[in-house]
């Protein structure tokens, strides 16, 4: 008795999903968009099933829930997060998957700040601030402050001399 059997490889791919993206203070995401579709090698198989994840605190992927179409929306967030599309099929009871690229959202604080005291003299000095955190070396902020008596400013921290009535207001 002979019997015949056909070993074949099946190769997946993930993907790959769009770049990195910066938000600020409660700001939506944009979409996480696919720039190019998982492929499976053999045409026996229909096209893989797709699962985003994200990076928990705890370093382990976790799946989104419902989040399986090659497009996701993460919507508002406060934390920078890890994500990555996972590509799967079922091949006799085993499971074959593949990874797209991963794609961080980095979320910034912007804390902005005004030199003590809080109760300014007329004629002294005041500082705006505003910090960025986490820094990053490859961002360059566009910075512009506005206030009161037709205030404004493109520089990250700017002082106000010689402060008067005229210039108490909200500065933002």
């Amino acid at each position: 008795v002979y019997d015949t059997i056909i070993v074949g490889i099946v190769e997946i791919s993930g993907g790959f999903i769009d770049d990195d993206q910066i938000i600020c203070n409660n700001a939506e995401a944009e979409t996480l968009t696919s720039l190019s579709l998982p492929t499976v090698s053999i045409a026996d198989f229909d096209s893989p099933l797709l699962q985003w994840q994200k990076l928990t605190i705890t370093g382990n992927w976790e799946n989104i829930l419902n989040a399986n179409n090659a497009n996701y929306n993460p919507g508002v967030f406060n934390e920078t997060t890890d994500f990555r599309r996972v590509a799967y099929i079922e091949v006799e009871n085993e499971t074959c998957e593949a990874y797209s690229n991963t794609i961080t959202i980095t979320h910034l604080d912007a804390i902005l700040t005004v030199s003590e005291p809080e109760c300014i003299e007329g004629g002294a000095t005041a500082s705006l601030n505003v910090e960025l955190n986490p820094s990053i070396s490859s961002v360059s902020p566009i910075y512009s402050w506005s206030g009161p008596n037709t205030f404004s400013s493109s520089l990250q921290n700017r002082l106000l001399t010689d402060f008067s009535l005229s210039d108490q207001g909200e500065y933002s």
